[in-house]
């Protein structure tokens, strides 16, 4: 099913019970949700909400997502703590905390309590939108010159 993300109906609701020892009270009832549960291949727009030595997390409705840094363009990256901010070698693009990209999902995992998922923006018309902007240009140019 997935993730709730919200609670669009609610009735039915039963009698209650309650759990020696926990703090909740249970009741059944009939209810209708809205849920998200990411599939492979689907690409997403979202923001980066962390970055860590080894990739992104990007939130993805209300998950959040990981890009390993061999999967953010082809260029190696790596982590500049004191900045928080993860840099291309070759190209010196930037990721930044609050920054919106693109990505694919690639990897969904589902375990008992979550749902692993694994992002690429290393294909074209993927990665922070600033990027993206920058490859269609260049491609708009080659059109033109041939």
């Amino acid at each position: 099913m997935g993730f709730i993300v919200a609670v669009l109906e609610a009735g039915g609701i039963k009698r209650g019970r309650l759990i020696p020892g926990d703090a909740g009270a249970f009741y059944n009832c009939e209810f209708k949700v809205l849920s998200y549960l990411p599939e492979r291949g689907e690409v997403v727009e979202s923001e980066i909400v962390e970055l860590i030595d080894f990739g992104a997390f990007i939130r993805v409705s209300n998950l959040d997502a990981l890009c390993h840094v061999s999967q953010m363009a082809d260029d190696f990256f790596s982590y500049e703590s004191g900045q928080d901010v993860l840099i291309g070698k070759k190209s010196g693009l930037a990721l930044r905390v609050g920054d919106i990209v693109r990505g694919k999902i690639v990897v969904v995992g589902l375990q008992r309590n979550a749902i692993r998922v694994g992002i690429t923006m290393r294909q074209p018309g993927l990665g922070k939108l600033e990027w993206i902007d920058q490859w269609k240009e260049e491609q708009e140019a080659l059109r033109e010159a041939a």
